[in-house]
């Protein structure tokens, strides 16, 4: 089990000055170790105004162990309670394999579908294990 709490699902994680995202490596410092402490996949959506400041963010979904189950209205509805321009998606593997499953392309192109139709655009999705992370814009299964 997990020594961190029990976080509500929809809740802000970080509190930030507005910092500016420029790469994934920018949203890897932030929410790696805590991502990696969880003993179930977790989704996060961060939330970035149209110069990449970020607005916010949510602790969009928890599974389990293995899997995790996607509603994309929700990370629609983040988006737009926010007024944000893009999103990032971080999701953690404990299993420690930090490579996009078949599951994670499929929730990813349904995400940036769903995005897509409300003008959002989805910058990455980034899944972090403790054997590394991986950027789905820089490895090219991004859609």
């Amino acid at each position: 089990m997990s020594a961190t709490p029990d976080i509500e699902v929809g809740t802000t994680l970080k509190q930030q000055d507005e910092p500016t995202i420029d790469s994934y490596t920018d949203v890897t410092d932030v929410y790696e170790d805590e991502l990696n402490d969880e003993d179930q996949e977790n989704m996060v959506g961060v939330y970035l105004s149209s110069s990449n400041h970020v607005l916010g963010d949510a602790l969009l979904f928890r599974g389990s162990l293995r899997s995790i189950s996607v509603e994309p209205r929700d990370i629609v509805r983040k988006a737009l309670l926010l007024n944000a321009s893009a999103t990032i998606l971080l999701h953690n593997h404990p299993g420690g394999d930090p490579e996009p499953t078949k599951a994670d392309i499929e929730t990813t192109e349904t995400a940036h579908e769903a995005l897509d139709m409300f003008e959002f655009r989805l910058l990455d999705h980034v899944i972090i294990s403790p054997h590394g992370c991986t950027s789905m814009q820089q490895d090219g299964t991004l859609p």
